[in-house]
């Protein structure tokens, strides 16, 4: 898992899938130490299929509004942080999303969270997943802000997280990124495969893979 940390006045994240680009941009704009700050999240989906972001939460932050949203190819989403500036929570990307005919239920073939809905309403997604991790510190109290990419819970998608260029603040911002086709390379006891078509849609943490066959 690749860990950076950053203090800007303007940040952004930016996130790969299948080879293409899913970006997450994260602005905060600081006018003083003390001053509030402006925050969103900006995903712009550069695949050429559609991708569901969801959200979840901190245990001590607000939920954002909506927790889950759908992205087509070349489509953009901006999400507001709350006003208090202070958040911490994940992102993820959900494929091969649909709704049951019979049910009106609402699933993904990867990473659902399990509420039936497009919506994860304080759900996470079920593993295999790719996960995008934030935390922002209180603006004006000198913390700095964290965010990673985790594949303790497996892979369904690559993803990279960087910085925006020019951001004008201070602290080790580099790139954090599983930017690799795991399903790609993933060992057949490990594959997660799609009822559609056959073909690798995720890749199973070994850890979690070995706790469930022998425990």
């Amino acid at each position: 898992m690749a860990v950076a940390r950053l203090s800007l006045r303007r940040r952004s994240v930016a996130m790969s899938i299948g080879g293409a680009a899913f970006l997450v941009v994260l602005q905060l704009l600081f006018r003083a130490p003390s001053a509030e700050a402006a925050s969103s999240f900006v995903f712009t989906n550069a695949c050429q299929y559609p991708v569901w972001v969801g959200s979840l939460h901190g245990a001590t932050s607000p939920p954002l509004t909506p927790s889950g949203f759908f992205l087509p190819p070349s489509g953009k989403f901006q999400l507001a942080a709350p006003s208090s500036g202070t958040w911490s929570g994940n992102f993820w990307a959900r494929t091969g999303c649909a709704v049951d005919a019979a049910t009106g239920r609402f699933s993904c073939a990867t990473a659902d969270c399990g509420s039936g809905a497009v919506t994860c309403d304080g759900r996470g997604p079920a593993p295999p997943v790719s996960l995008a991790e934030i935390t922002l510190a209180a603006p004006g109290s000198g913390a700095p802000d964290f965010y990673d990419v985790s594949l303790v819970d497996g892979f369904n998608v690559p993803v990279r997280i960087a910085p925006a260029s020019g951001g004008g603040g201070a602290g080790d911002c580099r790139p954090a990124a599983c930017a690799g086709d795991v399903n790609a390379m993933c060992p057949s006891d490990l594959r997660v495969v799609s009822g559609n078509n056959g073909g690798v849609v995720a890749c199973r943490s070994a850890s979690l893979f070995i706790d469930a066959e022998f425990n």
